[in-house]
């Protein structure tokens, strides 16, 4: 395994958080309805959806494990199954660091929301990310709530990330 390799995966994981590292985000917060239509916007706007067949959801600065009342929300989500992070592990595959789902050796979306804070005039925001494999994005989103119900979602930023490829046995 090259460790290097290794760590440039991490910002991928890491990406949804934003530069404001003041109190730690409420897990209740964080698995809101808000934070529902972040997650799905940010699923909808992934260009490796249709690839993955499996998910994980990780909450918060520290990864936590969401509700399983949480996940279920998602069940809705066509072609992909949502499974517990416990499940899924780190390991090469084909010299390349990969998250994979431990027994049947499939790879995972990762899905994480770090924060979603109150603005003024009653949106929110909320910044959320997703990893597959070597490739990832990261959203800052806000959400204005609509009389009827649900959001208006408008991305303030998004920033693609991608590990570089492998080095050879000719690179230094």
């Amino acid at each position: 395994m090259n460790p290097a390799r290794c760590l440039l995966l991490i910002p991928l994981l890491l990406c949804a958080c934003n530069s404001d590292r003041g109190t730690p985000e409420d897990p209740a917060n964080l698995q809101s309805a808000a934070a529902e239509a972040a997650v799905r916007h940010v699923i909808a706007q992934c260009s490796r959806q249709e690839e993955a067949e499996l998910g994980v959801i990780l909450i918060g600065d520290e990864f936590a494990r969401p509700t399983p009342e949480f996940v279920e929300r998602f069940k809705d989500v066509p072609g992909l199954s949502f499974i517990d992070s416990h499940r899924v592990v780190w390991g090469t595959v084909g010299g390349v660091v990969r998250r994979y789902e431990e027994r049947s050796g499939k790879p995972v979306l990762d899905i994480k929301i770090t924060k979603v804070a109150a603005t003024k005039g009653g949106a929110q925001e909320a910044w959320v990310a997703w990893a597959w494999q070597e490739e990832g994005e990261n959203f800052h989103l806000e959400l204005k709530p609509k009389p009827a119900g649900g959001y208006d979602i408008r991305e303030l930023a998004r920033t693609a990330l991608k590990s570089p490829p492998p080095k050879t046995d000719g690179d230094k």
